[in-house]
C-alpha cells in the first residue's frame, strides 16, 4: 500500500512538472532589445500619382544630440546601394552611437524616359526630403547613390562644396576606408536637388558612390562599414 502511495505521489510530481514546462513553452518570447531604438516610427512626407517619400527612425542612440540623415532612392535604377544601407541601419539599431534617419524615395523605373525617371526623385527629394532636414537641423546628411563605373573609382565620396563640416567628413571616409576615395565627379546630376541646398542651409552634407556591379554581399559590407565610420566620427566633438 505504501508503494502504491509513493507511486501515486511521483507520478502527481512528474505531472505538475510536465505542466510546468509546457506553460513556460507557450509563454516565453524573447527578450525585449532595450539598447536600440523603442521609438522607430514611418511618416508618409508625400504621394504622387507613382510616388512616395518615406521618412523612418529615429534609430540609433535616441538621445544623441547628432542626427545623421540618409537619403535613399533618389535614382531608382542604383536601388542596390540604397537597400544596403537601409538594411545595415536596421541591423546596426540597438549598436549606433548617434541618432539616425532614413529618407526613402520609392519612385518607379520609367523605361522609356530614363532622364526623367532621374528627375523625379532629384525633384521628391528637393521638395520633401530637403525642406524636413533643414526644418530638423541635422548634423549630417548622406545621398546614397551607385557608380557605374565609367569615373576612375569605381566607390567614391564626395562633398559638393565647402565648409560645415562637409569636406571634414569626407576626408575622413577616405581615411579610414581601403576601398573607398574622395573623388568630384564631373557635372553630378542630383547635388543641385539636394546637397547643394542643405550645405546653403547649414546642413553638412556628402554623396556617397557605391558600385553598382560589387555583389549585394560586398555592398552591404560596404555599407555596414561605411555607417560604423561615420558613427565613430569625433568631428562633432
Amino acid at each position: 500500500m505504501k508503494g502504491n502511495k509513493n507511486i501515486f505521489i511521483l507520478g502527481v510530481l512528474l505531472i505538475v512538472s510536465l505542466s510546468a514546462i509546457f506553460a513556460l513553452s507557450f509563454n516565453w518570447s524573447p527578450a525585449a532589445n532595450t539598447t536600440g531604438s523603442t521609438e522607430v516610427s514611418s511618416t508618409t512626407l508625400a504621394t504622387t500619382n507613382d510616388s512616395t517619400v518615406v521618412k523612418e527612425g529615429p534609430y540609433g542612440n535616441t538621445s544623441s544630440n547628432i542626427t545623421v540623415a540618409y537619403i535613399v532612392g533618389v535614382h531608382p535604377r542604383e536601388s542596390a546601394s540604397h537597400q544596403a544601407i537601409i538594411e545595415s541601419i536596421h541591423d546596426s539599431d540597438s549598436s549606433l552611437e548617434k541618432r539616425y534617419y532614413l529618407y526613402i524615395i520609392n519612385a518607379p523605373l520609367y523605361q522609356n524616359n530614363y532622364p526623367q525617371e532621374r528627375m523625379n526623385g532629384q525633384l521628391l527629394t528637393n521638395k520633401y526630403v530637403v525642406p524636413d532636414i533643414i526644418n530638423n537641423n541635422y548634423q549630417l546628411a548622406v545621398d546614397v547613390h551607385s557608380s557605374n563605373g565609367s569615373y576612375p573609382f569605381n566607390r567614391f565620396i564626395f562633398a559638393p562644396a565647402r565648409g560645415n563640416k562637409s569636406i571634414s567628413i569626407a576626408l575622413e571616409l577616405d581615411d579610414k576606408i581601403s576601398w573607398l576615395k574622395y573623388y568630384y565627379p564631373p557635372n553630378p546630376s542630383s547635388i543641385e536637388y539636394v546637397t547643394l541646398p542643405l550645405i546653403q542651409n547649414g546642413i553638412p552634407s556628402i554623396v556617397y558612390e557605391a558600385y553598382k556591379d560589387d555583389s549585394n554581399t560586398t555592398t552591404k559590407e560596404h555599407a555596414r562599414e561605411f555607417i560604423k565610420v561615420i558613427d565613430t566620427s569625433q568631428l562633432w566633438g
